[in-house]
């Protein structure tokens, strides 16, 4: 999330001449929603390869409760045979599946959360991720709420095939596509859906809230 927030604030400064030419309001959502998609190559850089370690050890934990010898000792034993078997590509296995679902993430993300927020707040404390403005608490963490469940409504199935790409052995996105939909149809793209959603909500509230007070308090000094 550090990563995150700091490269959609570097972003946004690079994206603002684009739509300069709109109206204010339109400019600052599409400026905010292209600042975010933006962001999705920095975080894929950095989540693929501790994501397919994550899937493949978890998948690895199914065969040890099916009765079947574990694959993998450790995370470090993981990443130790993907590297053997394929070097750092192998690592980076579901790099473009991660990134195809970050772009989209990270544009509703932000601008899902900045559309909430100021809708929530009165004329007088308008502000989003902007120390300068009185923090409100309770606006905060409903607009972080709102820009949780966006981000995953548009995550999800991108997610899904990531995962099953990740854990494997697809020649082809197509193949890897008909074999999540082919036990019931495109809602399979969806499964999981509540349990991320109540899971990672709670959490983007927190952490909106996080920075939205830390940028507040370090405005005063």
């Amino acid at each position: 999330f550090g990563v995150g927030f700091c490269s959609h604030d570097l972003n946004k400064r690079v994206v603002k001449d684009l739509f300069a030419h709109l109206q204010p309001s339109h400019a600052a959502i599409l400026e905010t929603a292209a600042a975010g998609a933006m962001v999705a190559p920095f975080t894929s850089a950095l989540y693929t390869p501790s994501e397919r370690i994550k899937c493949l050890l978890q998948q690895d934990l199914a065969r040890v409760a099916s009765g079947m010898p574990a694959k993998y000792r450790s995370s470090m034993h993981c990443a130790q045979v993907l590297y053997r078997e394929g070097g750092v590509c192998s690592l980076y296995r579901g790099f473009w599946h991660t990134l195809i679902r970050d772009v989209p993430a990270w544009a509703a993300y932000f601008s899902a959360y900045r559309a909430a927020k100021l809708a929530l707040l009165p004329p007088h404390q308008q502000g989003v991720l902007d120390g300068r403005v009185e923090l409100s608490p309770a606006a905060t963490l409903a607009a972080g709420s709102i820009a949780g469940i966006s981000t995953w409504a548009v995550a999800i199935p991108f997610d899904t095939l990531k995962t099953r790409w990740q854990t494997g052995k697809y020649q082809c996105w197509g193949q890897c596509l008909r074999a999540v939909t082919s036990p019931a149809g495109v809602s399979s793209l969806f499964a999981g859906f509540w349990p991320i959603v109540l899971g990672g909500v709670p959490r983007d509230a927190a952490c909106l809230f996080g920075v939205e007070f830390a940028l507040r308090v370090l405005n005063r000094n």
